[in-house]
């Protein structure tokens, strides 16, 4: 698996740098993750395995340094999450302060 950055997508960015300074992911080093082509040949409908050749792609790519699980993991912060839990879809998330730019809200589960 795989992580990079598309183009224009800045302050993600900056979080996967972050997470590269923590540890979080590490870079491929360069030329190592490649693309091996197809080598099947519509015209014959036959695979020609001496057409296979590695093509080096371009940008930065990462991989979770303890798996790609240590991403999501990293993103949870200091936040307690529970599996498995129900909420109610009318009563159970409830706006309880909207004023200024954060808002806050309340989430209750049985």
């Amino acid at each position: 698996q795989i992580l990079t950055v598309p183009p224009g997508y800045s302050d993600f960015r900056k979080e996967v740098q972050a997470w590269e300074e923590q540890g979080i992911v590490k870079k491929f080093p360069d030329g190592t993750v490649c693309d091996i082509g197809n080598p099947y040949n519509r015209d014959t409908k036959e695979h020609d395995t001496t057409t296979i050749q590695l093509r080096p792609l371009k940008g930065d790519m990462y991989f979770g340094v303890n798996g790609m699980q240590s991403i999501p993991q990293a993103m949870m912060g200091d936040f307690t999450v529970e599996q498995d839990v129900w909420v109610a879809p009318s009563n159970g998330v409830k706006l309880v302060n909207s004023q200024g730019e954060k808002k806050k809200w309340e989430v209750k589960a049985k």
